[in-house]
């Protein structure tokens, strides 16, 4: 994987700072040049204001759907050099990679989404994180950013016929997760079903969190 070019702190923040607001509220700030460099996406869609600068000459990106733990996986990545992503600790939850895959997909980071789909998938093939999944979604907050970047990582591999049946099997087990994955597979059918891939997929997903969130009130 090819490495980003390296920049004092005094280069990095030569085109200003980005205030990130998650949910509404602020996290953190990052530079906006390393931000077009890797996440030029987020640039491009005006995500970051460029035209209304705020507080100190910062630019401001509103990001939905995303939590803190997904932000420093995303926060960590973005520094690292190598484009490197720490592995998932033993006992760790895997709720902030499936948030972080999502979010690749949404911003078309393409140096990111094989790094964290990686991960991802080594979970998967964990029959111990599998077995525990319908539960540890059960215990997720209804109509949550969580509850959607996990059933849409599901329902895009279902959708994509990438889902085998003794994966699926402990998923259905909750309820509640057999319920929104299935409107995930509905909403694509209704309004993605031109994305054949599985990436095309999870990317429309991505884009439309807030529309599942909607549809479950």
């Amino acid at each position: 994987m090819a490495e980003i070019p390296r920049f004092n702190l005094s280069e990095l923040e030569s085109e200003g700072m980005v205030s990130v607001y998650l949910n509404g509220k602020f996290a953190w700030q990052l530079p906006k040049k390393l931000l077009s460099l890797r996440v030029p996406k987020a640039v491009e869609e005006k995500d970051i204001d460029g035209e209304e600068i705020i507080h100190s000459g910062t630019y401001r990106w509103e990001i939905e759907n995303f939590s803190q733990d997904a932000f420093r996986l995303f926060a960590e990545w973005l520094y690292n050099a190598r484009g490197q992503l720490k592995e998932l600790a033993q006992g760790a939850s895997i709720k902030p990679y499936l948030e972080l895959a999502t979010f690749a997909n949404r911003y078309e980071i393409d140096a990111l989404i094989p790094v964290v789909n990686t991960i991802v998938q080594q979970s998967f093939d964990n029959p111990e994180t599998m077995s525990g999944m319908g539960e540890s979604y059960d215990a997720l907050e209804a109509k949550s950013p969580d509850r959607a970047s996990i059933s849409a990582r599901f329902a895009a591999l279902v959708v994509g016929k990438k889902m085998d049946i003794p994966t699926l099997k402990p998923l259905i087990k909750s309820a509640d997760l057999a319920r929104d994955m299935l409107l995930w597979v509905t909403l694509y059918h209704q309004e993605g079903s031109g994305h054949q891939e599985v990436d095309e997929i999870l990317q429309w997903m991505g884009q439309n969190c807030q529309l599942w969130i909607e549809t479950l009130e």
